[in-house]
């Protein structure tokens, strides 16, 4: 039930469900209004017991949930280590909830309308998959079309994260196969720096969907390509302030863990603009840019489709 003068955000941290879960589950629509008293639909809990070949991040995939979040649940820290035959709590998601959900305890109605805080374009839902405990982000969010949401790639001293003990045999992870470079698709380095992560499967089992680059906090990120902002905020854990870049023909490019950001949803913005500021928000601890490149939602390795270098470029 949502208290007098709860947000949804407020009701997710409450509940632990992710805000992307609960727009879905309730058929929720922008502005996210919320009556007070009025019944939520929440996710039925799962389990799954480890088995040989698993690893935190085949399991968080398996059951389209985020690697932070499956972690958290089941109390499991650094270095994230599961074991054979454990057995995991599976944070809330939509699919395998039935039609009638149960709702909790009822509150009486209360006079005015609660506004929520917004998240994105508002949407259908964002598979995100988190990589090691340095850079551990999470929760979809919604808008008009599926928008897929970048992961922080990790840092090189980042310890291993979701690894399975001694006795299993740890499955290799394979990545979706990258579209065909396209000889129109040259993107502009948002930022001039050192790539200290780069894109595609780490120790662990996990995975980095994109690149990681070191530069001074405060540099300006600027835009890769022209396009439209799908998304300016710091409502999905890990990633700190977030800015997502819908270009023409299926393109994203993504952009995590700025200091300061520049643009606001909906804003078209050119080339080269400057979008943000590069910081340490979310879970890293050094001034770095994660930046990933999306076709039709699915992750590429930047590099392939950049324009010179990142050293070199201006």
């Amino acid at each position: 039930m949502v208290a007098p003068g709860e947000t949804l955000s407020a009701v997710s941290r409450r509940t632990g469900v992710p805000l992307r879960d609960l727009i879905q589950l309730n058929g929720l629509t922008a502005p996210f209004t919320l009556q007070p008293g009025q019944k939520l639909r929440l996710p039925q809990a799962q389990f799954h017991t480890v088995a040989p070949g698993d690893t935190v991040y085949n399991i968080s995939k398996r059951y389209g949930v985020d690697q932070a979040s499956l972690m958290t649940e089941n109390g499991i820290a650094p270095p994230y280590t599961i074991k054979l035959g454990q057995t995991l709590r599976i944070p809330g998601r939509v699919e395998p909830v039935p039609a009638a959900a149960p709702a909790v305890a009822e509150v009486p109605p209360a006079a005015e309308p609660v506004t929520a805080t917004p998240v994105a374009d508002v949407a259908p839902p964002i598979e995100i998959i988190e990589p090691d405990p340095d850079s551990l982000p999470p929760p979809r969010t919604m808008a008009a079309a599926p928008i897929p949401v970048p992961q922080p790639g990790r840092k090189p001293s980042a310890p291993a994260g979701g690894i399975v003990t001694p006795g299993a045999t740890t499955a290799a992870v394979t990545p979706p196969p990258a579209p065909a470079p396209a000889s129109t698709a040259r993107f502009a380095w948002p930022v001039v720096g050192d790539v200290i992560s780069g894109f595609g499967p780490k120790a662990g089992g996990q995975h980095n969907d994109g690149i990681n680059i070191q530069v001074a906090a405060g540099t300006t990120v600027r835009a890769a390509d022209a396009g439209t902002v799908a998304y300016a905020g710091n409502e999905i854990r890990g990633y700190g302030n977030l800015v997502l870049i819908r270009h023409a023909n299926g393109w994203m490019t993504a952009y995590a863990h700025n200091e300061q950001m520049l643009v606001k949803q909906g804003d078209k913005v050119a080339r080269g603009q400057a979008i943000a500021r590069v910081g340490h928000t979310g879970n890293v601890t050094v001034p770095q840019l994660h930046f990933e490149i999306r076709r039709n939602g699915t992750p590429i390795d930047p590099t392939k489709y950049m324009e010179g270098s990142a050293s070199a470029s201006g």
